[in-house]
């Protein structure tokens, strides 16, 4: 692309509706493979987060993400969901309610989701999703390789050259031809509040919220296509949200990956869940020949 991009690392968004002031910030690093640690809470600890190239062309922001090839975990921060009306809670008879306010994330790979109405998490068009959504509230942070309930980690592979047709054994390996949205993830965030009742018998407490920007540099190493699937199976620990949505405040955010660094035809990279239970299958069949 012959524009000159704004470098940053993360990717700050802010928008309000009707009813909510919503903000947030996402950034990405590389996640370790869960077929070597499997604690996500160690690997998806990251020291140094990746590079984001912003493109902005006709008022449009676009953004593309250098990521080595493997796992990667997605970090979202600085959550700030406001209602304008101040209604984060309500008096009742013996006390009140009050609302705590947070953000779904789910993301998708390839391929964008379509949602029929404004407050569902569940795609209307033919899209394959590992996992739902992960809740966090405001003031917290998520730092996730996987979705919430999902069988494998998000992964980036080097893509093939334009009309180039994987070999018989890429294809086994969940290896696809290269398309427009190859390489292609689609973060939904869509607001959610959950409710919380307190018995009192005289005084309340009172509760407040809370509410980071761009640079410039250059791009040190060359970037090459990037295919986006799934890696090795993992587990996260994740729980049952009773969170409902806020009509008409959900986001849509894509990005485009492009993969820096070494290439490798080990890397797994599985372009749908059937590829990628194959290639995990293959991997328990697979064994280090013993000395002798």
């Amino acid at each position: 692309m012959n524009i000159e991009p704004t470098i940053t690392t993360s990717i700050p968004i802010s928008y309000e509706t009707d009813n909510y002031k919503v903000s947030f910030s996402v950034e990405f690093g590389k996640s370790k493979d869960a077929d070597k640690c499997n604690n996500s809470n160690i690997r998806t600890v990251y020291d140094t987060p990746y590079q984001i190239n912003q493109y902005t062309i006709d008022d449009k922001n676009m953004y593309c993400l250098l990521a080595e090839e493997g796992s990667f975990a997605l970090k979202v921060y600085d959550v700030n969901v406001i209602s304008k009306n101040n209604s984060d809670k309500r008096k009742i008879h013996n006390g009140y309610i009050t609302y705590n306010y947070g953000l779904a994330v789910v993301l998708d790979i390839n391929n964008e989701p379509i949602y029929n109405n404004s407050i569902t998490f569940v795609p209307s068009n033919d899209l394959e999703r590992d996992g739902v959504p992960w809740v966090v509230y405001n003031n917290k942070e998520l730092i996730v390789d996987q979705n919430g309930h999902a069988t494998f980690q998000w992964s980036t592979a080097r893509a093939l050259e334009k009309g180039v047709k994987p070999t018989a054994e890429q294809e086994e390996m969940g290896v696809e031809e290269r398309h427009e949205n190859t390489g292609m993830i689609y973060i939904t965030f869509h607001p959610v509040y959950t409710e919380e009742t307190h018995i009192v018998e005289e005084k309340e407490p009172v509760y407040r919220g809370l509410s980071r920007g761009l640079t410039r540099g250059f791009t040190p190493d060359p970037s090459y296509a990037a295919r986006v699937g799934y890696g090795s199976k993992a587990e996260t620990k994740s729980q049952k949200s009773s969170a409902k949505t806020i009509e008409n405040s959900r986001f849509i955010l894509p990005i485009r990956i492009r993969n820096i660094g070494e290439t490798s035809s080990n890397t797994k990279c599985a372009k749908d869940l059937q590829s990628a239970l194959r290639v995990e299958e293959l991997q328990k069949r697979t064994a280090v020949l013993p000395d002798y």
